[in-house]
């Protein structure tokens, strides 16, 4: 079921790459409609559960929006430290459920009866590893995919 989603979630991310290309661009408030609406469904989804697999119906809305923010949110959003995260977020994303679960399978309950520092120790150090991970999964796998596709691709034709 994962593959499945994860190729619903693909085809809908290239989806709305081409809609940000193709839409007229949403000036101020437009913008800021867009993506408080987006993030209205969101909330509403998670208020009544029977909406859940419409979800991520309201992310792309929201990211719609966010694509065009111009103000405070805009410039934050475009920061180094998010393009950053930016930047490895579909790698962590890959390795941080399978190391989520060897940990909690592993590690976690011998956890539990250690004290505090142990427990907090254990989550800082999962947390680490799924980073280091993820760097790693983007720098040798992410990184030359992104090249050979480039080069498999051949130049862009621009509409």
């Amino acid at each position: 079921m994962g593959a499945v989603r994860m190729l619903g979630g693909f085809m809908a991310e290239m989806t709305l790459g081409q809609a940000v290309l193709i839409a007229k661009p949403l000036q101020g408030w437009e913008a800021a409609r867009v993506t408080w609406g987006g993030l209205g469904f969101i909330l509403c989804t998670l208020a009544f559960p029977p909406l859940a697999p419409a979800m991520v119906f309201g992310f792309a809305w929201l990211l719609f929006g966010l694509a065009y923010q111009q103000d405070v949110v805009g410039r934050v959003l475009g920061s180094r430290v998010f393009l950053w995260l930016g930047g490895f977020s579909f790698s962590f994303y890959m390795v941080h459920f399978i190391l989520f679960k060897i940990f909690m399978w592993g590690i976690e309950p011998g956890l539990l009866q250690a004290g505090t520092e142990k427990i907090l120790l254990g989550w800082t150090g999962l947390l680490a590893v799924m980073v280091l991970c993820a760097l790693a999964l983007r720098q040798w796998v992410e990184r030359p995919s992104h090249r050979l596709a480039r080069r498999l691709a051949g130049p862009r034709i621009l509409p």
